[in-house]
């Protein structure tokens, strides 16, 4: 499934795939469209998306299609490897910064994983980092209500805050 085949990625995986806490069978023949999908959390949504297709009958028969958006195809080629050759996998070459931008087909989830964690860069450039976040996601919300998707999943991994329960 990977570039090269990471044993405790294949494992971890499975696992996540076979978690009975996630209705697979509901994404069957629907899309997804992953932003970030080359930084870690994006990369292993797609990855686990794959790998549902692998692994259900219902999703060999309908299978999720997986929309990578990505901005640089070199690395995407690293991150995804034999992704490349799964025909329910894509890559759509896009920047969020623009107003406006093509997604061929239906979109029925977003997955917005996308933002700046170079952390060098948020310091020396914040105003910049603040309106990328902002305005990628604007953008990204006009493709939702253009596309018109059933649901919209906003993730960041920099920072939590907050109390642990």
């Amino acid at each position: 499934m990977t570039k090269e085949k990471d044993p405790y990625l294949e494992e971890d995986l499975r696992e996540i795939v076979a978690e009975n806490e996630i209705d697979w069978e509901a994404l069957a023949g629907g899309s997804v469209l992953v932003t970030g999908s080359t930084g870690l959390i994006g990369s292993l949504l797609v990855k686990a998306l794959c790998m549902a297709n692998q692994t259900f009958t219902f999703c060999k028969e309908k299978p999720i299609r997986v929309l990578a958006l990505i901005r640089s195809r070199k690395k995407a080629e690293e991150v995804f490897g034999s992704l490349y050759t799964e025909e329910a996998f894509s890559c759509v070459v896009a920047d969020l910064m623009q107003e406006e931008f093509a997604v061929e087909g239906e979109v029925d989830y977003i997955l917005h994983a996308a933002a700046q964690t170079a952390s060098k860069e948020m310091v020396e450039h914040p105003v910049e980092t603040i309106r990328t976040a902002v305005k990628g996601t604007e953008h990204l919300l006009a493709l939702a209500a253009q596309k018109k998707v059933r649901g919209m999943v906003y993730l960041s991994s920099m920072e939590v805050y907050g109390s642990f329960l």
